[in-house]
């Protein structure tokens, strides 16, 4: 087995696991420095017949992030924990390390009794909830981009009980879920960190969180290589969101090798699918996209017209920009005809 697939298997064994990591095990050179962490509280006021201070909800984060490797205080040594949380060791008046991946992340949760009104104003027979979400960004070394992530989770459970059980059947529930969403962040840390080829053989892994953090991080590196592999897997791909994902990082990096695999996809029939290869195609360019682009223009349905024409007119600007002409006679696929 190659060190890649080792460490895909191993990372898939932390998420399937929900296991900390040990910081010895942290790779030195891919350090992490936790820049901008924040917390807030969604819950309307007037649904909430039991309130969490903020100060309790942000030792719950704190504790689910440091069950995962991420220490609040890590010793500053070559093996400590990869995540230094930069904030509190300029409070305390303490040096900050300088580190090759700046991390931000925003957090919010909301709480509560669910019923089929809503969420109850009173603590009453229903489902308690609890959702924690995430904004993670990843800034790379030598990057002005970051790599951005929307990281939601949820806990819950029926309750029946006592009124004055609610608060503890509450408070588990934050608790759990919270634990899920630092597993998460671990996740998409160490998967930033992984190799390109690392990444390609990720694209692969069983679990679609591995997979669309691999997608994401690979968005980055801008060459053929990276659209190829993410290209292949486009094709292997069966999860939705996960095959959206892939075309929009394929117009990101903008590389034609991948135009006849789009152009393979690109079905009238699936309304969401197309829009977003068109717009992967038209900020890709060339004369082969603008080609097939006016083969699908004669089709019958008014808003794939719409959006053949929005695709075409933004292939041309930049063909006018670059000062490309393009040529007399196009030779275009029939294919993607009136479908």
């Amino acid at each position: 087995m190659s060190a890649g697939r080792v460490i895909a298997v191993w990372l898939l064994c932390v998420t399937l696991c929900a296991c900390g990591a040990d910081p010895s095990t942290s790779i030195a050179a891919n350090n992490f420095a936790l820049f901008h962490l924040t917390l807030s509280d969604e819950t309307p006021a007037a649904h909430q017949p039991i309130r969490f201070e903020h100060a309790e909800l942000k030792t719950m984060l704190e504790s689910a992030l440091a069950s995962v490797g991420l220490k609040k205080e890590p010793p500053l040594t070559a093996v400590s924990p990869w995540v230094v949380f930069t904030d509190e060791l300029r409070a305390r008046g303490l040096p900050v390390p300088r580190a090759s991946w700046r991390v931000r992340m925003n957090v919010q949760t909301i709480y509560g009794i669910a019923t089929d009104e809503g969420i109850a104003t009173a603590v009453r027979s229903g489902l308690t909830k609890a959702v924690w979400s995430a904004d993670l960004r990843i800034q790379p070394p030598d990057h002005d981009d970051s790599i951005y992530s929307h990281l939601e989770t949820t806990d819950e459970s029926l309750f029946d009980g006592p009124s004055n059980t609610a608060e503890r059947e509450l408070k588990a529930r934050l608790a759990a879920s919270v634990v899920v969403l630092a597993n998460q962040v671990e996740l998409r840390l160490k998967v930033t960190a992984l190799s390109k080829l690392e990444l390609i053989e990720a694209l692969a892994a069983p679990t679609p969180e591995l997979r669309l953090a691999a997608v994401e991080r690979l968005s980055m590196f801008r060459d053929d290589r990276s659209a190829s592999a993410l290209g292949q897997r486009l094709e292997a791909e069966s999860m939705h969101s996960i095959r959206l994902r892939i075309i929009g990082a394929l117009a990101e990096i903008g590389s034609p090798v991948v135009v006849d695999t789009l152009i393979g996809i690109a079905n009238p029939r699936e309304r969401e699918t197309l829009r977003a290869v068109l717009d992967a195609l038209s900020a890709i360019g060339g004369h082969k996209v603008l080609a097939f682009l006016n083969v699908l223009s004669s089709h019958d349905a008014a808003d794939i017209r719409e959006m053949v024409d929005t695709a075409r007119s933004r292939v041309r600007r930049a063909q006018r920009q670059t000062g490309e002409t393009a040529p007399s006679t196009l030779r275009t696929p029939r294919e993607h005809g009136n479908k």
